[in-house]
């Protein structure tokens, strides 16, 4: 179990200051600094609670919204998982039929890169979802008990049934080491395992569309339900196109097409596993991950920018993110060419005078 005993001091120092988190920011600033995995100077007093964590180190979980982070009952920001070789390799082992039915080795990879993460952090922000925990290749049961008994936002009779039998598959069969990317909207977490933003804004929609939602209870619940697929992960999957879309980024939305599509397919066949064997139940899963495997690499070929990264996305090659270009500055007043240039020093010859 990871141990939260800075996170504790810091929640702790929140509600004894008075008026420790009431300090109006600049939205822009602290949207920017959310993006950085920092907080603003003045968090709870202290600009201490995330120094370090800009850049360097990730442990500190600060989410740049002071005052979100001590609204809720259950709190909001990003914690991570100690790193572990053998967890973490037996995790990407026991991952490798999701890599093969999504055809990608990112899907439950347990390292998860700082460009998923802050593109994850931009859309909870910019959706104002400030009470989210997102765990990144994270175990902690206790925590998550924690924040089922501390979400006032739903009824007690939808938390301690469903939620509880939610809570305690997340206990029992572990993520860390099972994978498995998903939203418990009865914690208001989301566990991260893959190193894909297209899976991670799938999850970040899911947990817009809980908290949107008019009965919040009975829509987590169904989230629990086979065939949930059909109303939970189609909305989420337009979101994240239409947000890859609005945001201008071609690359997001060809990974959208490639991996959110069969990972639909394979999440609809998985929820039938109640109504069918488990031979049934692969077979079935297989099938519709092929069938989301052709449509999305259908619809990834015409958001190609040229023939080959048409041949890339139909192949199911997602093309990694450039570095930016460097401008090159050009020179003023630019040497005129076929010129030689001769440089001659003349020495000069200095005395000094050490009694004068």
């Amino acid at each position: 179990m990871e141990r939260h005993f800075l996170l504790t001091i810091l929640v702790a120092s929140c509600t004894v200051l008075p008026g420790c988190c009431t300090t109006s920011l600049n939205t822009s600033q602290s949207r920017l600094n959310g993006l950085r995995g920092c907080s603003d100077a003045g968090s709870c007093g202290s600009q201490s609670a995330c120094s370090g964590s800009c850049g360097t180190e990730r442990s500190k979980g600060c989410t740049g919204d002071v005052e979100g982070r001590c609204q809720s009952n259950v709190g909001c920001d990003f914690e991570y998982g100690r790193k572990n070789i053998l967890l973490d390799g037996v995790g990407w082992v026991t991952g490798i039929p999701s890599k093969l039915i999504l055809w990608n080795t990112k899907v439950d990879s347990h390292s998860i890169s700082r460009q998923t993460e802050d593109t994850l952090r931009g859309y909870l922000q910019a959706n104002d979802l400030t009470d989210v925990k997102v765990r990144v290749n994270q175990y902690d049961p206790l925590g998550e008990w924690k924040r089922l008994i501390g979400n006032k936002e739903i009824h007690p009779a939808w938390r301690y049934t469903v939620g509880a039998y939610a809570v305690t598959k997340y206990t029992l069969l572990p993520g860390r080491i099972l994978g498995g990317d998903e939203y418990n909207p009865f914690t208001n977490t989301i566990s991260l395992y893959s190193d894909r933003a297209s899976i991670a804004l799938r999850e970040g929609a899911h947990a817009r569309q809980a908290q949107n939602a008019t009965y919040r209870g009975l829509y987590s619940s169904s989230m629990f339900l086979p065939g949930s697929p059909l109303w939970i992960d189609t909305p989420a999957t337009r979101e994240v196109i239409a947000y890859s879309k609005q945001t201008g980024q071609r690359a997001l939305e060809r990974e959208s097409y490639l991996v959110l599509f069969p990972a639909f397919g394979s999440r609809l066949g998985s929820s039938a596993f109640l109504y069918a064997d488990a031979g049934q139940a692969q077979l079935l899963q297989g099938s519709l991950a092929l069938v989301g495997h052709a449509i999305g690499r259908t619809m990834g070929a015409y958001v190609s920018e040229d023939p080959v990264q048409m041949a890339k996305a139909v192949m199911g090659i997602v093309k990694k993110p450039q570095p930016e270009e460097t401008i090159n500055a050009e020179l003023q007043d630019p040497l005129p060419p076929m010129e030689t240039f001769s440089v001659s020093f003349v020495p000069v010859d200095v005395e000094y005078d050490l009694f004068n």
